[in-house]
């Protein structure tokens, strides 16, 4: 069940039980919230030219629904786009997946603490998800219109995933951000550092043990 917020365009959150997630859907709130955060304008790629191509420090973007990498679509144009309703943040190219998800995946050894983005389809609903193992969703958060969408404050995520849940799925995105952080170091168990201990402790007895030659 989802609760919507007096917003709009609105934006409808769905619950999570142990929710470690803060939903901003304004860019100066998060970014307080993520200060670390790098932004991902697009705007050096062209038309039909791969996302693999763009520097992606500590994630990557996985492939969309139809098996191909996102691309690049449509060039600055007064800040508008050839359908109309679409806009560009900062009038540069738009991320415009064509068939999604549009996923991004931590590297190993690294977790996604904040991530954001404008929803720049002015018809659209888009929906952010957040994964814990891959599997495990951590929270969502949807909206309709040209707003922005972000988690900040997020513990153990490994991916996140945006996808159309209006029409026929096409969906488009710029200025993207995302905040990595390195996994912390697992401590051992309690029951761990005892039988070390104990395993210490005997081979200590049997050294003194040993006769001497």
């Amino acid at each position: 069940m989802f609760h919507r917020l007096c917003l709009l365009p609105f934006v409808m959150l769905a619950p999570c039980a142990g929710l470690a997630a803060t939903v901003h859907t304004d860019l100066a709130s998060f970014l307080t919230a993520a200060p670390g955060a790098a932004v991902e304008t697009f705007e050096s790629l062209c038309v039909g030219e791969a996302v693999t191509s763009l520097p992606t420090p500590h994630y990557d973007f996985g492939l969309l629904g139809n098996g191909q990498d996102p691309v690049g679509y449509a060039q600055s144009n007064g800040g508008t786009v050839s359908s109309g309703v679409r806009t560009i943040v900062n009038s540069g190219n738009a991320l415009f997946p064509g068939a999604g998800p549009i996923v991004v995946a931590a590297d190993a050894g690294y977790e996604i603490t904040g991530f954001g983005y404008w929803n720049t389809g002015g018809d659209d609903t888009t929906r952010l998800t957040a994964f814990v193992g891959g599997a495990s969703v951590l929270s969502e958060v949807s909206a309709f219109g040209a707003v922005f969408l972000g988690f900040a404050g997020m513990s153990g995520v490994s991916s996140l995933s945006i996808s159309g849940e209006t029409g026929n799925g096409w969906f488009s995105i710029d200025d993207m951000w995302v905040e990595t952080a390195a996994m912390p170091a697992v401590p051992l168990p309690a029951t761990s550092v005892l039988l070390l201990a104990a395993l210490g402790a005997v081979g200590a007895a049997a050294h003194r043990k040993r006769p001497s030659k």
